[in-house]
Order: structure tokens, then sequence, then C-alpha cells
């Protein structure tokens, strides 16, 4: 599930992120892909365990599905446009 600190990791990533985007906090949460709570917690450190809220979050900041994970090993996050194919989320997509 990766430690604290990888998950204080994921949370400065989308910090980053937003940034890139000129998203504020405020319209992430608006997004619903992610709750105000659910983000405080992973800012401390807590896991985002639900498969469903990676998905959403990753979609709304145009990461790839499997960003998370990415950072959670070590890794940089890789745009959704920028993948091989360039359209990853249309598999989930038509999962009924």
């Amino acid at each position: 599930m990766g430690s604290p600190e990888r998950w204080e990791a994921v949370a400065e990533a989308i910090a980053a992120r937003l940034t890139e985007l000129g998203m504020s906090w405020t319209a992430l949460y608006e997004t619903k892909a992610i709750s105000e709570p659910t983000m405080r917690a992973m800012r401390q450190g807590v896991p985002l365990q639900r498969s469903y809220k990676r998905t959403a979050l990753t979609r709304a900041l145009g990461w790839t599905p499997d960003s998370i994970d990415r950072l959670l090993a070590g890794l940089e996050t890789v745009l959704a446009e920028a993948a091989p194919g360039g359209a990853c989320y249309d598999l989930i997509d038509a999962l009924p």
C-alpha cells in the first residue's frame, strides 16, 4: 500500500499537477474525484485504498490510471495523452 511518506509524496505530486493545470483544490473537489477529508488524510500519509477513487483522481489530473502506483514506487507519473495509444481510459469506460 505504500508507506505514509510515499502517500505524502503522492499528495505533493497532486499539488504540483494542480499548479501545472492552473486548477485549485476547490476545483478538484468539485470534480468529485476526491473529497477534501480524503485528500487531507492522504496528505497525512493515509493510503487511498479504493481503486475507483484512484481512477477518478488520476482521470481528473490527466494522468494514466497507474500513476498513483507509479508514485508509490518512486517513479514519475505519465500523462494520459502521452501514454501509448493515448486512450488509456477507453478500456475502463467500456467496463460494465
